[in-house]
């Protein structure tokens, strides 16, 4: 998202790229989470000292990292909003290595007061652009700040809805216990007349939820209902969505959910979770709040026609990569000239 951002402001304004990611790229054997507490201070006061030669500085914000600036593109975590829904039933599953949390445990500690008193200084001076109104309205009732909605910019124009279609059920996304997609394992044994595919990356704790839901369908006896195809190419993951019926996106709390959107577009009918984002333009019909409904759901969607799927496809095209565009520079430039 960043780099689509730079992309996008490089085409109206002279531009400077400067990122903690870019930056850290250049360090390939030094691990991030070994140097990020010590470089991360730097990056937050920067931007202050070079505020005068620029007429917009456009940077990050969150609740861990404040980053100073004059606006911000709020795209909150996977889970996130769940800490401020009433009756949130969100949980992980699978915990992080213990190494991890002791160390970003100690970060934590070290730089809370960077964090925490400069977060409430920096945070009186940035204006936000929320990529959904449910981030507009975290962003409301954690900072107390109004701010103006652009959804983010999707490829709608790489898929198509003509291709022959078969009954799949299938998953994007990298395999991590925040997006549940071990729901795959609940689901799918009680609905054998689909396949289902879980297409996304993962590490080791990953790879036990996908054990884990492969053993669900094993022992179900639909050892070949279920395939984990890992990390695609784009190509592999377009030709997957256009052939498949159901786009099945069991993460709780999106705070938009790009992949959601990419399935319409190419004609799968979305069976996603009753929460964050995805109500603002999932038919009510086709959310789902436990593995009960999402059962119902699939079947559902897996039995909707063609005109159904053109329905679904004309909602993604209104996410555009043109419409964002175009929506993001004329914001920019108002800002710029106030």
């Amino acid at each position: 998202m960043y780099f689509k951002i730079y992309q996008v402001l490089k085409q109206r304004f002279d531009v400077t790229n400067f990122s903690t990611s870019v930056f850290l790229n250049r360090f390939h054997n030094i691990s991030w989470i070994a140097v990020r507490y010590a470089i991360v201070p730097f990056f937050i006061f920067y931007p202050m000292f070079v505020k005068g030669a620029y007429d917009l500085i456009f940077t990050s914000w969150s609740c861990d990292l404040p980053f100073f600036g004059d606006v911000v593109y709020a795209q909150p975590p996977t889970g996130e909003l769940a800490r401020f829904s009433k009756g949130c039933s969100f949980s992980v599953t699978y915990g992080r290595h213990l190494l991890g949390t002791m160390v970003g445990t100690i970060g934590n500690g070290i730089t809370w007061p960077c964090r925490k008193l400069f977060g409430k200084f920096s945070i009186k001076y940035h204006r936000f652009i929320s990529n959904s109104i449910a981030t507009q309205k975290y962003i409301k009732h954690h900072f107390n700040k109004d701010s103006i909605v652009i959804y983010p910019p999707v490829p709608t124009h790489l898929y198509s809805d003509d291709k022959q279609k078969e009954n799949l059920v299938v998953s994007i996304g990298r395999v991590v216990p925040e997006k549940r997609f071990d729901l795959i394992g609940v689901v799918g044994p009680k609905v054998p007349e689909a396949k289902f595919v879980l297409i996304g990356d993962a590490d080791n704790r990953g790879q036990r939820i996908v054990n884990w839901i492969r053993q669900k369908f094993n022992n179900a006896g639909l050892k070949d209902n279920f395939i984990h195809l890992g990390k695609v190419s784009n190509s592999i993951k377009r030709d997957f969505l256009q052939k498949s019926k159901v786009l099945f996106h069991p993460t709780p709390y999106e705070s938009f959910g790009i992949v959601i959107v990419e399935g319409m577009a190419a004609g799968a009918i979305p069976v996603a979770h009753n929460s964050g984002a995805p109500p603002e333009f999932v038919d009510f019909d086709n959310l789902f709040i436990n593995a009960g409904e999402a059962v119902e759901k699939i079947r559902n969607a897996l039995s909707k026609d063609s005109s159904a799927r053109k329905e679904m496809r004309a909602t993604a095209l209104k996410f555009s990569e043109e419409r964002f565009k175009n929506e993001l520079l004329h914001t920019l430039n108002c800002m710029v000239n106030t």
